[in-house]
């Protein structure tokens, strides 16, 4: 009679084979839990924040583009402009077209900047965290010149020019954007 402690059964291989493949297809699943939940998420920082940032500054581009078309003087910029046509000769109606669309530019800015400060801790490319601490500061600069402007023109004080929107921030955008499609 054979000695059953020296061959062990087969039964033990197959519970063995058994309790593997549970156990794998338990990490599979974790795994393609853990990537689903990480779409998920990137789905929902794109439309909370992304998305909405890229429409607000493609509307802040049409304005732009309208009011360099019909309000601009010379090579100066918007606020620069808009002094310039206070002083002067011009429409009032043009003019008050002009202060809406500066106003819906600087309502704009500040809703992306709110959005940039919500999503801060989330971004996941260096070239977007340069570009929004450019954007921010643009922003803060242009709100301070924009709430000085009545001051320079009651006291006939130029405006002086202010450096351009970061371009920058808008490719990093789309590459933040991109990033987060392909994680």
């Amino acid at each position: 009679m054979p000695n059953r402690e020296s061959h062990p059964s087969p039964w033990i291989a197959i519970i063995i084979s058994i309790l593997a493949f549970f156990a794998g297809g338990g990490w599979v699943q974790f795994y393609l839990a853990a990537e689903s939940k990480q779409q998920e998420q990137n789905i929902r920082l794109i439309n909370d924040y992304l998305a909405p940032m890229k429409v607000l500054l493609a509307d802040n581009l049409i304005i732009k583009n309208k009011i360099y078309k019909s309000y601009r003087v010379e090579k100066l910029g918007i606020l620069e402009s808009y002094v310039v046509r206070m002083r002067g000769e011009t429409s009032p109606h043009d003019n008050r077209i002009m202060i809406e669309n500066i106003v819906i530019l600087a309502e704009n800015n500040k809703h992306i900047m709110q959005l940039l400060r919500a999503y801060s801790g989330y971004m996941i490319t260096d070239a977007l965290e340069d570009e929004a601490v450019k954007f921010r500061t643009h922003v803060l600069n242009w709100n301070t010149r924009w709430s000085t402007v009545s001051y320079n023109i009651d006291e006939n004080i130029e405006l002086k020019q202010a450096k351009p929107f970061p371009k920058g921030f808008v490719t990093a955008l789309d590459a933040e954007i991109k990033k987060r499609n392909e994680i």
